[in-house]
């Protein structure tokens, strides 16, 4: 192990352990002399292209964590950019990389809100006339939708069903036009060949089970019959202060 002690002297012999860094140059820094050794780092007098002249230990040099004096930093541009929202036009400033990644900027999530809303209308959309599947914001598959105290179960049969705007209809209505034949023809109306359950025409379920969709539990009904014949088999309790019915249980 060598000890040597901090001396200025251009002359000061280089252990040989220590790899020789003297004329050489890393980035800005062009090496000069070594210096001596201190807690086990070879340290060098390098000067900037500045005129600046620094010590720097050699892994540094190396490894590119010193590239400079100090200069560098100092002549490093704004790391933030001032612009103006492209909605609203308030004067913003934003990092520059959030700047360089985004094609417009905003000062607020309102201000970006209103401006897609714009932006992005009709054919300008990416997704303009993308439907089922082929929209990247589709939700494949069967859905269930709440309904009051109830749990739709929706099926996606497509966008030609005109039954519905995202081409999906309630399951216990579909399986009931699947099977129109069984039915007479005056609860359906026939549209390229198809026959849609009129929309005056409810789907009841014998069992009042709402989730029960088999072709033998299924009737039709009108809404009026609807409503009478769930008012019968309703629980009607009456709160005998004020005379009033209570909500009901079905």
């Amino acid at each position: 192990m060598f000890y040597i002690f901090w001396f200025t002297d251009s002359n000061i012999l280089i252990p040989q352990n220590v790899l020789d860094r003297t004329w050489k140059r890393y980035t800005k820094l062009f090496v000069l002399s070594f210096v001596g050794i201190r807690k086990g780092r070879a340290l060098w007098r390098c000067r900037c292209d500045c005129g600046n002249e620094v010590i720097v230990p050699g892994n540094q040099l190396t490894s590119g964590l010193t590239k400079s004096c100090g200069c560098l930093k100092l002549n490093r541009p704004n790391t933030k950019v001032h612009c103006h929202c492209d909605w609203c036009g308030k004067p913003i400033s934003m990092k520059r990389y959030s700047y360089n990644r985004a094609k417009y900027h905003y000062c607020s999530v309102k201000c970006s809100s209103m401006h897609k809303t714009v932006v992005y209308k009709g054919k300008n959309n990416h997704q303009y006339g993308l439907k089922g599947v082929l929209n990247s914001s589709f939700k494949n598959g069967n859905l269930k939708v709440k309904n009051n105290s109830l749990i739709e179960d929706m099926v996606y049969v497509g966008e030609w069903y005109k039954g519905n705007v995202h081409g999906r209809v309630k399951a216990h209505r579909y399986l009931f036009e699947n099977n129109y034949y069984i039915y007479d023809e005056a609860y359906f109306d026939i549209i390229d060949g198809w026959h849609y359950l009129k929309p005056k025409i409810e789907v009841h379920h014998i069992d009042f089970n709402h989730n029960n969709n088999d072709i033998t539990n299924l009737i039709p009904l009108t809404k009026s019959e609807h409503i009478s014949l769930h008012n019968k088999y309703r629980e009607k309790d009456r709160d005998y202060k004020t005379g009033k019915f209570k909500k009901s249980k079905k």
